[in-house]
């Protein structure tokens, strides 16, 4: 009888390893996330998303991204007017770095069709080229792609963790 108990909890053991080793599967539920200046609201789309803490939980070619419930989730990052690393129908917008509200990373999330200036949230997402910041689709920008309007500003993000020297951002 001792025997058969100790298999049985070195299964559990082993079973609850794995799981801590693969990662928590989460699911976004969508609504949006908006950081404590009311800025972006793009948030990972709904899925089933793996769970992290941080950057190192994520896969090499993945940022852990803070979706509409705080909860952190592994992303695919891209370079913003580059959608080449992005799965087909997808678009890369600029969030919220997950535990830093004041970074702000590129990851790529179902394009929607929205458009500049037009209302957004998790269930209406921007047309490509587009990030939803405060309910709002606004344009992305860089040196080769100036804002639509002149008396806005190209504004790159701060902290961001990337290398920038086309000065990518949103028109404010």
């Amino acid at each position: 009888m001792t025997r058969l108990r100790l298999r049985c909890c070195s299964f559990w053991i082993l079973a609850l390893a794995l799981v801590a080793a693969c990662g928590e599967v989460v699911s976004d539920g969508g609504g949006g996330g908006d950081d404590d200046d009311g800025d972006i609201v793009d948030a990972p789309p709904v899925d089933d998303l793996v769970a992290c803490s941080a950057p190192g939980d994520c896969a090499g070619d993945e940022s852990c991204v803070e979706n509409a419930q705080g909860d952190g989730v592994c992303m695919t990052t891209c370079r913003l007017y580059d959608d080449s690393t992005c799965d087909a129908g997808e678009t890369c917008v600029l969030g919220r770095a997950f535990t830093s509200a004041d970074v702000m990373i590129t990851y790529c999330r179902t394009a929607g069709t929205a458009a500049t200036w037009e209302s957004c949230d998790e269930a209406t997402p921007c047309a490509a080229d587009h990030s939803c910041w405060s309910n709002t689709c606004v344009p992305h920008c860089d040196d080769a792609h100036p804002c639509p309007d002149s008396g806005l500003t190209c504004m790159p993000p701060a902290n961001y963790p990337y290398t920038n020297p086309t000065n990518a951002g949103v028109c404010l």
